[in-house]
């Protein structure tokens, strides 16, 4: 498993991880509404990854199995002196593998190398497994 800043080459899988997740957690009598949100952030950010994370002073990064997209998240900046989590994504077919710990820790090692202080994660009550953390 290797976690690496995201490159141009990963946009379509970013974005297919993206759509899939967003229509999975679609409660039933909202997969409109959520087409909507999908349509948006994809126009907004997913499809800008590099020019919207520079602007928001962040970074994105993917993680790779044998150079195959199994996870992703980004990093903005949040007040001072910390960092906001978006995005924390692992492709639902290597759930349980340990993928979003290891995203975790890579985050963990990011924020105490760069001086954040805090850490936000930025997250839905639709997700109710990333309530747990």
């Amino acid at each position: 498993m290797s976690i690496c800043p995201f490159k141009d080459g990963d946009k379509q899988s970013v974005s297919g991880l993206f759509i899939q997740i967003n229509r999975l957690i679609a409660p039933k009598g909202t997969e409109q509404p959520f087409e909507e949100y999908i349509g948006r952030s994809l126009a907004a950010e997913i499809d800008h990854i590099s020019d919207y994370y520079k602007q928001h002073f962040g970074n994105f990064w993917v993680a790779k199995q044998n150079g195959t997209l199994k996870g992703m998240l980004g990093l903005e900046q949040w007040e001072d002196n910390g960092l906001e989590l978006w995005r924390i994504y692992v492709d639902p077919g290597t759930r349980r593998q340990g993928i979003a710990g290891h995203m975790l820790c890579f985050v963990e090692i990011y924020c105490w190398e760069n001086g954040a202080n805090q850490l936000h994660l930025n997250t839905s009550v639709l997700q109710p497994a990333t309530l747990v953390l």
